[in-house]
């Protein structure tokens, strides 16, 4: 099998975390390329993977020697569609709801425009990869699908511990820690965290939050205007989470959409207590006995989730990480990503 991925970047982010996790697993037969347009490498792939940088949207690639080409995101599908005729067969895997994010990331008028373009695009493909059932119902006009859920690697034995964060928490051993890792863009909605610290029985908890993004500025500034920034710690970059998680006591989710968020598939793996807001994609593959679940943008609910999760942490910790274990992994992913090239090729 001659397989070619083409994404924006190799950055540190959830579509190439994805990319790589599957290539990872792949038969070592399989021969892989990896092309891309913005000059930013922060993951490394296997010296087997034919890495090729992309001079210009524009350009002009043949594709005619590879079995399949896989895509992710509007500016590789767009690139794909353009260089159509040289594509024996495409498969493109949506991460996200695009109207919901591009709505709140672009406003109404853009992203109704945009929207219209990548799904007209996602018509020529030979196969469109939906990461849940639930944002498959969406887009439901696509008829050339599969539901693929994601998936990430299994602990090993030598994850290592932040030891600033450590030392914190040594100092502060009657309080709670919950965490968090993003892209902080809006629609994570970590303000609700920071009101979380505020209401009532608050002043126990800490938040760290690991990431970067658009919206990291304004959520420092609103923790110092409702004077809990000393309760909160911002780690801006990491490429390495997982020394991070395994300081969490509880893992907090509180997004307005996701696709199928990796980071809370980390979490699973640490077997970390979740709190997580009642997302329809998250509710579809982990259950109240897994998740403490809140209804966004009611503080009040999330504070009653966080107690849940803080009283029962040791039955929802085996409960999620059994299920992680389960069906959640990078080579269960991957091992449905197999299936579905083979299909294809073999039709």
């Amino acid at each position: 099998m001659n397989i070619a991925f083409v994404i924006t970047s190799l950055a540190n982010k959830g579509p190439v975390i994805v990319i790589k996790d599957i290539i990872d697993n792949l038969p070592m037969s399989w021969n892989v390329s990896i092309f891309y347009f913005d000059e930013i490498k922060e993951i490394n792939f296997s010296s087997k993977v034919k890495l090729i940088k992309v001079d210009s949207f524009f350009s002009r690639i043949n594709f005619e020697n590879y079995d399949i080409v896989h895509s992710h995101l509007l500016r590789p599908d767009l690139f794909c569609f353009i260089n159509r005729s040289t594509i024996q067969r495409h498969i493109s895997t949506l991460h996200s709801d695009m109207e919901n994010d591009l709505k709140m990331s672009h406003g109404k008028i853009i992203s109704v425009f945009i929207s219209y373009l990548w799904k007209s695009v996602l018509l020529f493909s030979d196969k469109v990869v939906f990461l849940t059932n639930t944002q498959r119902k969406k887009y439901n006009f696509i008829k050339n699908y599969s539901v693929i859920y994601n998936g990430r690697p299994v602990l090993t034995d030598d994850i290592s511990m932040d030891k600033q964060i450590l030392e914190i928490k040594k100092d502060n051993s009657t309080c709670i820690f919950l965490g968090a890792c993003a892209n902080i863009v809006k629609r994570k909605g970590f303000n609700q965290v920071i009101d979380l610290l505020t209401y009532k029985g608050g002043d126990k908890y800490f938040f760290i939050l690991v990431g970067d993004g658009p919206e990291l500025e304004n959520i420092k500034s609103y923790a110092k205007n409702k004077k809990v920034y000393s309760r909160c710690i911002f780690i801006e970059k990491t490429h390495d989470v997982n020394k991070f998680l395994s300081v969490f006591d509880i893992f907090i989710m509180t997004s307005h959409s996701e696709g199928m968020p990796l980071s809370l598939l980390e979490a699973a793996s640490h077997s970390l207590p979740i709190v997580c807001s009642s997302l329809d994609v998250v509710k579809e593959v982990f259950s109240n006995d897994e998740i403490s679940f809140y209804n966004y943008g009611d503080i009040e609910s999330l504070s009653l989730a966080v107690e849940k999760a803080v009283n029962n942490s040791d039955t929802l910790s085996k409960n999620i990480n059994m299920k992680f274990s389960k069906d959640y992994t990078d080579i269960v992913m991957s091992e449905k990503y197999q299936k579905l090239y083979i299909n294809i090729v073999n039709k």
